[in-house]
């Protein structure tokens, strides 16, 4: 169960507690759980009053041990969700950068108690280890990162814990420092340089995609999507002849569906894909689409739809895209009259 925990299958580990919880209701592992998944949820307050139940029920030093713990754990928690659920795009506000600043000392320290015969929260160290050692490489990682370290540092400090931690938050981090450390290869004699890091943006991205993540709280495998989607745009600008159309719209159209679940960071990952001049027109408009038809009663995708149409000279399929979109905001009086304007004007301008 708690392997599940710590593995990111929260919900495979709740209905495991709930077995558990039926058959033993005395185990002292039900606490522990609740506490575990409570702290994990985002409920602080219901975790740690958890734990305080099953140190009432301890010898009194370690019961002290376990609080003490807890609260640590808590707090690493705390720093991990207020980075994770700051804004993907745009600087950090101040409060995520001080968490970014902080958490990897409080790893550091709790790690250090892992290593304990009996290490954090009771548990066996072997099954913790790996959630306190990879939240220390992301958060140093993400640390370097916005301190505006080299990015051949951050790369270094994060790629070699992918062999034996191939967790979505590290994917990401390290897909992201390869994106921009490929922005340090844009003369035109070091192009080869700047195709072979995109190619590692795009296989990490994808990675991240598919992979389970220890660390909560963050969007990281969406992220690796949006990102190798944006590196397959990249790499597909005039000049490069290197991209993959298959490849590009499979990510394209996974982007649309994986990101239901996020519709306001699907929204914003469409919008910078759109701006980049790599994706074709045809691309754009099943995109857009794709958007479209997943984000029912939503005009912003036809809105979308329809000044691309309208730009490409394709004036009824503009007019058919400004139709559904009002179609999904009827009493949208501001959409009306933009789209009306689009429609008169030559090109969308």
């Amino acid at each position: 169960m708690t392997g599940l925990l710590l593995s990111g299958r929260r919900a495979e580990a709740r209905a495991e507690l709930d077995t558990l919880r039926s058959l033993f209701p005395a185990d002292p592992l039900v606490p522990l759980a609740d506490g575990l998944l409570a702290l994990y949820s985002g409920d602080e307050a219901a975790g740690l009053a958890a734990f305080a139940r099953l140190a009432a029920a301890a010898p009194p030093e370690q019961g002290e041990r376990l609080q003490k713990q807890a609260r640590a754990f808590a707090a690493v928690l705390r720093s991990l969700r207020e980075i994770n659920t700051a804004p993907v795009f745009g600087p950090p506000p101040p409060a995520t950068r001080k968490a970014i600043e902080s958490a990897p000392d409080s790893v550091v320290a709790l790690f250090k108690e892992a290593a304990t015969a009996q290490g954090p929260l009771g548990l066996p160290q072997p099954v913790v280890a790996r959630f306190f050692d990879w939240s220390q490489v992301y958060m140093t990682g993400g640390r370097m990162l916005l301190a505006g370290a080299p990015m051949s540092d951050v790369i270094a400090a994060v790629d070699p814990a992918l062999e034996r931690a191939p967790d979505a938050a590290l994917l990401q981090l390290s897909a992201s420092a390869h994106l921009l450390k490929a922005q340090d290869h844009l003369r035109p004699d070091q192009k080869e340089q700047l195709i072979a890091e995109l190619r590692i943006v795009i296989d990490r991205g994808e990675a991240a995609a598919a992979a389970p993540t220890a660390i909560p709280f963050g969007t990281f495998a969406y992220q690796g999507r949006t990102t190798a989607a944006f590196a397959l745009a990249l790499i597909s600008l005039p000049g490069f002849d290197r991209g993959d159309d298959a490849r590009l719209r499979k990510n394209l159209r996974e982007l649309v569906r994986e990101g239901e679940a996020f519709p306001a960071l699907r929204a914003e990952s469409i919008e910078l894909l759109l701006r980049n001049e790599g994706l074709s027109a045809d691309q754009s408009r099943l995109l857009l689409a794709d958007w479209g038809l997943s984000a029912a009663g939503q005009s912003a995708p036809w809105e979308r739809l329809a000044v691309l149409e309208s730009r490409l000279g394709n004036h009824g399929a503009a007019k058919a895209a400004a139709t559904r979109a009002l179609a999904a905001a009827p009493t949208d009086t501001a959409l009306k009259s933009r789209l009306d304007q689009l429609l008169r004007s030559p090109n969308g301008k």
